[in-house]
């Protein structure tokens, strides 16, 4: 599994004020249910 980030080269506005990121663990139990769901139909196959 290999996964890259290239973040933006310019900043060129502000869509959301003082926005937080999700604590961790949250992103990880979001995480382990997107990746069946993203993956249920290529193992149907």
């Amino acid at each position: 599994m290999d996964f890259e980030y290239l973040s933006p080269i310019e900043l060129v506005e502000t869509v959301v004020e003082k926005a937080q990121m999700k604590p961790f663990e949250e992103i990880k139990d979001i995480f382990k249910q997107m990746i069946i769901v993203t993956n249920a139909d290529h193992q149907r196959h």
